[in-house]
């Protein structure tokens, strides 16, 4: 599926580009330096995308970010601004997302990184992670996480540690490290 967004992101997103031509009597090479890109620079930007990934009709994910950079030779984007990335079922309803203030899609590798107020939820299993980084392997369909993780889950358990391995649907988290567990008091609506 990465490679998917990668082609989608490749191909459908129009690229702003500025030319100027000078016509001059002398070559100022100041002036000229002015004008090249920076070596960091990205080959493709866009802001504010919608990108849908169908298979046969039926959508598979959608990404929606503020930013999206392209790296041709890095074979790198990096989304930007926050970004959401939704999982579809069969039915056609959202499965479960990810979503971040910053990624990387790594399309050499098919890995997607976020960073940066990092939330995984499964609405199946009414569970949300909470971590400052994650990556998703699509080649073996893992979620993990080297850092600090929280996991609040639907009668208000919460696991906590460091590090983390489940599946593309967050079931039976692994918690590498685990630290803690406990049990979220429920707020009093009545007053």
């Amino acid at each position: 599926m990465i490679q998917a967004i990668q082609n989608i992101i490749k191909w459908s997103i129009p690229v702003v580009l500025t030319a100027g031509i000078f016509f001059s009597c002398e070559n100022d090479l100041d002036k000229v330096d002015k004008f090249n890109l920076d070596d960091g620079a990205p080959d493709q930007q866009t802001e504010n995308i919608e990108l849908i990934v169908t298979d046969s009709g039926r959508v598979q994910l959608t990404l929606m970010s503020a930013v999206v950079e392209e790296y041709m030779e890095e074979k790198l984007t990096k989304l930007k601004g926050g970004f959401i990335l939704k999982f579809f079922n069969s039915e056609g309803e959202v499965n479960s997302f990810i979503s971040a203030k910053n990624g990387e899609i790594y399309t050499f590798d098919k890995k997607m990184k976020a960073t940066d107020s990092v939330v995984f939820k499964s609405i199946p299993n009414e569970q949300v992670l909470y971590t400052e980084e994650l990556i998703w392997d699509q080649s073996t369909k893992k979620i993990f996480s080297s850092k600090y993780v929280k996991i609040v889950e639907k009668n208000n358990k919460v696991l906590t540690g460091v590090g983390l391995i489940t599946d593309e649907e967050f079931n039976d988290p692994l918690i590498i490290e685990p630290e803690g567990e406990f049990y979220l008091k429920k707020k009093d609506t009545t007053q």
